[in-house]
């Protein structure tokens, strides 16, 4: 539904928070969540760099895809999108857990006004 988003950063056990979450819908479609996989690169001082992704189009490994389902459908036609902020950061208590924060908004093409939703989760 979406077109291909591309993301990088370094150092992910820092706070990070990405400052322009914004998706263009392709496609008439009634958007339920958003899902998201990484792909890491391995090339610092690596006598062989390689790469390692979790995404639906390589390999299958025993990392998975992420969904994050929102708190609300929302009806999209071809050319809207839904824009916000990203924040991740490591849990206060579980060092392999992780806090995440998005802060979404679907933009009409149609210039219509919508709320801006916050919603929290927590991965294992």
């Amino acid at each position: 539904m979406f077109r291909d988003v591309s993301i990088c950063f370094g150092g992910i056990f820092a706070d990070f928070l990405l400052e322009c979450l914004q998706l263009t819908v392709a496609k008439d479609a009634e958007i339920v969540g958003l899902l998201n996989w990484f792909d890491t690169y391995f090339e610092y001082k690596c006598d062989n760099p390689s790469m390692f992704s979790t995404g639906p189009m390589t390999k299958e490994t025993h990392w998975k895809q992420s969904a994050f389902y929102l708190s609300r459908a929302v009806n999209c036609k071809a050319g809207d999108k839904i824009v916000g902020r990203v924040n991740l950061r490591k849990h206060h208590k579980h060092h392999r857990h992780l806090e995440i924060v998005i802060e979404w908004q679907h933009v009409p093409k149609s210039g219509e006004k919508t709320d801006r939703v916050f919603q929290n989760f927590e991965f294992q």
